[in-house]
């Protein structure tokens, strides 16, 4: 009696632990995750390490040091599916390791995702996300080879205080072949040269006010010229804005429409995630969005303008860059240093400037310029911009007119409905808690008969080992239980079960710590300058060289056990010398088989 008495009181304060820490979470406010995560390189081989560090940070109206215990990894292909995956502790704000790439995975970009089970919810769009090039020369590549169907790409004119600018894209497969690139007018005059930058996208200017029709040229070093001719300037629908603190301000102008006309003004994220939706009119008026300081810290946002049947009016980004560096200081301990010595540097800002970032150390001499060219997968790819931005230079002018000129071409994408904006679903909904306590399953008892969720039901589980534990949990009105594992690590023999109910036909379905919801994103092939060709020449070589001079000791191991610890003996003997002599017993059975020894209490009969 007394013994279940003491599993009843242990299960109650189980219950009551449960049950404060969800009222914890839930009594925490606004409170969200923020993830930052660093590779150790942006290009691998198969088969090869990626070194990741991950800093977690907590921000909202009552911030802690730490919610979640634990982050998870994937590393997903541009087909939209998961290649490899792990999951690591958080300690103290911090979470460090590697993961290895699987072999036979083929040249491309994948993504890196990082993610808590906190953050799951929110949409996945809103996880961060790190990009990687895997590049495999044993594997050909299919599909890059094919006809080009297009040369030369030209977007509709934007009107900016210059004048009209033009963005032009030349196929990737024939950019090396440029030799010229200009505007003629309708009369085939020479109206202006074409600035291109190493990845195709290229930009000119035509006069604000002009009734000439213009073309976009290309001359190719064989003497071939690609000609497009250069849309219309449409002025139906333009903005005016400006950042103002935490929020941005948002004007419409247009002389087509009267100014009572309603329009639907849907604001999206880098991510092209939709964070809010405004009501304007073409009023002359300032409307702001905000204060918002998630939207604040966006680079990038997309202004996307509705008329009151859904239709897609006009897109315009707004970009929000540093107005300037910021200026550090950077002091050594000493000037000169050796071999893998260790080199201290401290950096100083000024005493009104406040630096928030990460600081890349390189060799002098080896960063080049030309890594901030946006790569073709990204103009593929817009809603992975933020991602790519978060370690680039953005205080090149070359580099922001490259990424106004990008960015053109996602408004074109959207506004002609090749991307559609990103649902941001439902606020936070606190469906999945932080995982604070400890490792925690989380699943759902469903009645197979009625095909619904059973609430009431008793949840059983056991972890088996070194450190047995034991836990119960009655499932609630959706079905769903959950359980907090503190002290598991590695490899653990988990049993769960549901109590018996005869008379239902009852399942456990227990819920995948990895989020399954993959996005794929559409490939592109990978251009190559002379600097990054002969970094991964030599990665390949060094791969094959350690391939082949494998050091590993492959030669038969004998590993002895270790030896059981016994109190220190009067006098001891050697069992290799050790004769063992016949008892009484085995003389007697020996002689006269036939005579059997009984024992009886001590004394032995014949």
């Amino acid at each position: 009696m007394g013994y279940e008495m003491k599993k009843v009181r242990w299960f109650m304060l189980l219950f009551l632990a449960v049950n404060t820490s969800f009222m914890t979470v839930s009594g925490q406010g606004d409170l969200s995750e923020d993830i930052f995560i660093r590779t150790d390189r942006d290009i691998y081989l198969p088969g090869e390490s990626v070194w990741f560090r991950a800093d977690y940070f907590v921000e909202g109206d009552n911030p802690q040091e730490q919610l979640s215990n634990y982050l998870y990894i994937d590393l997903i292909n541009p087909l939209g599916e998961s290649v490899a995956g792990s999951k690591y502790e958080l300690k103290n704000g911090r979470a460090a390791g590697e993961f290895k790439i699987p072999n036979g995975l083929v040249t491309a970009t994948y993504m890196v995702r990082a993610y808590t089970q906190f953050q799951r919810n929110q949409t996945s769009g809103r996880f961060i996300r790190k990009l990687i090039t895997i590049i495999n020369p044993a594997v050909p590549l299919a599909g890059y080879k094919k006809k080009l169907d297009w040369k030369l790409k030209v977007y509709p004119p934007v009107s900016i205080s210059e004048g009209n600018e033009v963005v032009v894209r030349i196929h990737p497969a024939i950019l090396a072949k440029v030799k010229e690139a200009f505007l003629t007018d309708q009369f085939g005059n020479v109206a202006g040269g074409i600035t291109l930058f190493p990845n195709g996208l290229g930009t000119a200017m035509i006069p604000r006010q002009d009734s000439l029709a213009y073309s976009a040229n290309i001359k190719l070093k064989n003497g071939d010229t690609v000609q497009t001719a250069v849309p219309a300037v449409k002025g139906d629908g333009a903005f005016s804005y400006e950042w103002s603190g935490s929020s941005v301000k948002i004007k419409l102008c247009t002389d087509k429409t009267s100014p009572d006309q309603l329009y639907k003004l849907n604001v999206l994220d880098g991510q092209l995630i939709s964070c809010c939706t405004l009501e304007v009119k073409a009023d002359d008026r300032w409307y702001e969005i905000g204060p918002d300081q998630r939207l604040f810290d966006e680079k990038v946002i997309y202004l996307v303008l509705e008329d009151s049947d859904g239709n897609i009016i006009q897109v315009q980004h707004a970009m929000h860059l540093p107005d300037k560096p910021v200026e550090l200081r950077v002091a050594t301990s000493k000037d000169k240093y050796k071999t893998r010595e260790k080199v201290e540097v401290t950096l100083h800002a000024a005493p009104d400037e406040t630096f928030t970032g990460y600081v890349s150390v390189v060799k002098k001499g080896t960063y080049e310029k030309e890594r901030n060219v946006i790569p073709v997968f990204i103009l593929e790819n817009p809603w992975l911009l933020p991602a790519w931005l978060e370690d680039k230079l953005q205080d090149d002018n070359s580099f922001i007119q490259q990424l106004e000129a990008a960015l053109v071409v996602v408004d074109h994408h959207l506004k002609t409905g090749r991307l559609l904006p990103v649902s941001s679903g439902a606020e936070l909904r606190k469906e999945w808690l932080p995982e604070a306590r400890g490792v925690m399953l989380r699943g759902e008892v469903r009645n197979r008969a009625a095909g619904k969720p059973e609430p009431g039901s008793d949840v059983y589980l056991a972890v088996f080992g070194a450190t047995p534990q034991l836990h119960v949990y009655t499932t609630n009105e959706q079905g769903a239980f959950f359980f907090s594992l503190k002290h598991v690590y590695g490899l653990q023999s988990v049993y769960i079960c549901v109590g018996n109910k005869p008379e239902k036909d009852l399942e456990i379905l227990v819920n995948s710590d990895f989020v399954r919801d993959y996005p794929s994103f559409y490939t592109a092939p990978l251009l190559l300058d002379t600097s990054t060709r002969r970094f991964i020449e030599d990665m390949y070589v060094s791969a094959q060289v350690k391939e082949y001079f494998n050091t590993e000791d492959t030669s038969s191991r004998l590993f002895a056990q270790k030896a059981i610890r016994f109190p220190e003996p009067d006098e001891s003997i050697i069992l290799d010398d050790y004769i063992p002599l016949p008892t009484l017993k085995d003389v007697i059975n020996e002689i006269t088989p036939f005579v059997r020894v009984a024992k009886k209490v001590t004394t032995f009969l014949l």
